[in-house]
């Protein structure tokens, strides 16, 4: 297991973008469109720090309700991992929950899973394919 990136909930994306580039020296990688999460993110690195910019673009968005009960600021940490489906599977075993749907499609087209903040201490966990 592997950090990915920290997931940045924000209320518009180009003035985000600005300050993490402008005034702490982040570069644009890309961006992107969720659709089946209702959300706009951009990628920025900072030689292995990676971050994405997360901007609802309906008001039925997770990070949508995210902003409206807590405002700009950090919605989660995202692991990669190698095995991917058996990973999955041992957490299903385990006292982790899941957020359904189990399995769903993320940035870069890759596999995620996120695990339940009320198992892991406050803390929204996203699992990533790698």
């Amino acid at each position: 297991m592997q950090f990915d990136h920290i997931g940045i909930a924000v209320y518009q994306l180009r003035p985000a973008i600005s300050t993490f580039t402008t005034d702490l020296g982040f570069r644009l990688v890309s961006e992107e469109v969720i659709s089946e999460e209702g959300i706009r993110i951009a990628k920025l690195m900072n030689g292995d720090v990676c971050i994405e910019l997360m901007e609802p673009i309906n008001d039925h968005s997770s990070i949508s309700n995210f902003l409206s009960s807590r405002g700009e600021g950090i919605h989660h940490l995202a692991l990669k991992v190698e095995n991917y489906l058996t990973y999955v599977l041992s957490v299903s075993n385990s006292s982790l929950k899941t957020i359904m749907p189990n399995i769903r499609v993320g940035a870069d087209q890759r596999r995620v899973t996120f695990l339940h903040p009320r198992t892991l201490h406050g803390v929204l966990v996203e699992i990533c394919d790698l």
